[in-house]
């Protein structure tokens, strides 16, 4: 949403007829919230850390993750792929490690 604008126009899909869309002006009050699947990547790895889904602003909870408190956290560890075992194995104690990143000079 365009924060300059006071009103912004959206396109809700009909219950009734799932193929139609109506048009509808609603008041910009510049605020967003989360909704739907937010993933989160650890940016050391680049791999996805964890998943989570909003609905409206509020998490909602896996049926298998207890309700704990926001304040306590619990970090997962994910395993790394072998090939990366294998690379940080070989390259262990080298002071300098030669990496082709695609670079041209």
């Amino acid at each position: 949403m365009n924060p300059d604008k006071p009103y912004d126009t959206l396109e809700i899909e009909d219950i009734d007829n799932l193929n139609h869309y109506h048009t509808v002006i609603v008041k910009n009050e510049g605020v967003a919230i989360k909704h739907g699947t937010w993933k989160f990547y650890d940016p050391s790895t680049g791999m996805i850390s964890r998943t989570e889904t909003y609905t409206l602003g509020k998490r909602e909870l896996p049926k298998s993750e207890p309700v704990t408190d926001s304040a306590t956290t619990v970090k997962k560890s994910m395993a790394k792929p072998k090939e990366v075992q294998e690379y940080e194995k070989k390259n262990a104690g080298k002071k300098r490690i030669r990496v082709r990143d695609g670079a041209v000079n």
